[in-house]
């Protein structure tokens, strides 16, 4: 295998190394808020918009995502064609966390305007 194959393949394993982590990540939180819900009385219940807590965990994903995006991009020993994979990724989550924010302050908007009519 040359070299240039290998490093393709370690690339495309870090990849999914990471895609794997995000599926794990985001079930274990899946898991966490059913077992908080589950615990948690029924007027506290109430309280809890589901739309707050998809975001809020939503976000925590996010942050891991670019803490290990930006190990892979800060690491000595990373070569130069996995560190560019790692910045377009990055490149990727942040212009789809200003996709979701742009949305959902359009949708904000739209409900305000709703309201007040």
């Amino acid at each position: 295998m040359s070299k240039s194959k290998k490093w393709t393949v370690l690339c495309l394993a870090l990849v999914m190394l990471l895609a794997l982590d995000a599926a794990i990540t985001w079930k274990l939180a899946m898991h966490h808020v059913e077992s908080t819900v589950q615990a948690e009385p029924a007027a506290r219940m109430e309280a809890v918009d589901p739309l707050d807590q998809f975001r809020l965990e939503r976000e925590q994903l996010r942050a891991r995502q670019e803490a290990q995006l930006n190990d892979i991009v800060h690491g000595d020993k990373t070569d130069a064609q996995t560190v560019r994979q790692a910045q377009a990724q990055l490149m990727s989550l942040i212009e789809r966390a200003e996709q979701e924010l742009t949305l959902e302050g359009t949708e904000s908007v739209c409900a305000i305007a709703l309201f007040l009519l």
